[in-house]
């Protein structure tokens, strides 16, 4: 910042400062001569510098464009002028950023929109990658979309619209997850890479490009997909929409998650991370989402894959391999929460340990009330899958026929 005002103080007259600002604020955009008033979020991680100079910093770098303000004349040249309104957003982000204990618990919905061209970013990470559609003739906005624990959605514009998945880069998380979680991204990246033609197919939201990722280089992760224009059903369930009061909705969400598993299970794949949000419920049909974890079951191990604490299956609570039955487990409690509208795990985290004690002890009723609740068919199915021991003489196929008898789809 020195440098550039004691070259306009140099200057013997007021256009030539003008004209010499001018010039420098486009040839040093970007080097850290002309203050742009972000915090750069790694080393916000690593608390340098202190989180409590950072104020200090940004008024200081405000005095800088009052100094060439006043060198020029009291008005800035066009190209400083852009600068200093970026300076005055970001410099407004990153006080609101400075409300956050640590650069992990802030928002992603803040992070990314954070840079200073979002559609620029996210085509320098997709420059390497593998794609069905012309990346270049896209339009990236920061329009979320959802959030979920690895990364966002953002809505995509061209052609037609697509969505966009962008993986959290690593300081996103705390020390002492880095590892488990970037060991998940490098797992999901592999997924992909192998099986993306395998969704292509309804019920899948179809997965168009992939970028190259490397763990070791610090890449950024994400893919692009077909946009299919839904509602969560998660979100439906929590604010107990009118919508599932339908029995031939109700049963129309169950039966495509069910012929989904059946048709992972034919080809000797597993979900992993079984969830109600991870279905889309449209004007005519439904979609399945957040396909990134589906894996084959074999050779699958087990502790450091994800999973939806209100859905998890007892072997994945104790560091075990989900397996066809964990799975089934899984979709048992999916349709409890969705039919009795509210889930049978508690989702805290902090009460988890209370889920684990009793798949260690392999002990755990499904109450009668619950039983009651349920539909005929379903209750033969669901409560001896969440009850401990398990009955794993249930198959997928069960699931379908009570399924089609309770709703009549």
């Amino acid at each position: 910042m020195s440098f550039v005002i004691d070259r306009l103080e140099s200057m013997p007259s007021v256009e030539e400062r003008i004209k010499e600002a001018d010039f420098l604020a486009k040839r040093m955009e970007g080097t850290g001569y002309i203050p742009c008033g972000e915090i750069n979020p790694p080393f916000f991680a690593m608390d340098q510098p202190k989180k409590e100079d950072i104020p200090g910093f940004l008024d200081e770098h405000a005095k800088f464009y009052e100094q060439v303000r006043a060198l020029c004349g009291g008005t800035l040249p066009p190209n400083m002028a852009e600068l200093f309104e970026r300076f005055q957003k970001n410099k407004a982000h990153s006080l609101d950023i400075m409300r956050h204990a640590s650069a992990w618990d802030i928002s992603m919905s803040e992070y990314f929109p954070f840079w200073n061209n979002f559609d620029e970013k996210v085509h320098e990470i997709f420059a390497h990658s593998t794609s069905e559609v012309d990346i270049a003739s896209l339009k990236f906005t920061p329009e979320l979309l959802g959030q979920g624990g690895f990364g966002e959605v953002y809505r995509v514009s061209g052609d037609r619209d697509y969505a966009l998945k962008l993986f959290y880069p690593w300081f996103r998380f705390h020390p002492d997850s880095r590892h488990s979680h970037g060991k998940v991204v490098d797992f999901i990246a592999k997924n992909l890479k192998e099986q993306k033609d395998s969704f292509a197919g309804h019920p899948f939201v179809p997965i168009r490009a992939i970028t190259y990722y490397d763990h070791f280089r610090d890449t950024q992760f994400a893919y692009l997909m077909d946009y299919f224009e839904g509602e969560d059903v998660s979100k439906l369930v929590e604010k107990k929409d009118p919508i599932l009061k339908k029995s031939d909705v109700k049963g129309q969400i169950l039966l495509t998650y069910a012929q989904m598993l059946k048709q992972l299970h034919a080809s000797g794949r597993i979900f992993v991370d079984n969830s109600l949000s991870a279905i889309l419920l449209g004007k005519e049909d439904c979609r399945i989402i957040d396909v990134d974890l589906i894996t084959p079951v074999e050779g699958l191990e087990g502790g450091f894959l994800p999973y939806h604490a209100s859905y998890v299956p007892r072997e994945m609570l104790i560091g075990k391999a989900p397996n066809y039955h964990s799975e089934l487990e899984s979709f048992a409690l999916m349709v409890h929460h969705l039919l009795i509208k509210q889930p049978f795990l508690d989702p805290d985290w902090q009460l988890q340990h209370e889920n684990k004690k009793k798949a260690e002890a392999n002990n755990r009723r499904y109450y009668a009330d619950f039983r009651r609740r349920l539909p005929k068919s379903l209750r033969q199915v669901v409560a001896p899958l969440i009850a401990y021991p398990r009955d794993d003489s249930i198959t997928i196929d069960d699931f379908i026929r009570a399924i089609k008898e309770d709703f009549r789809v």
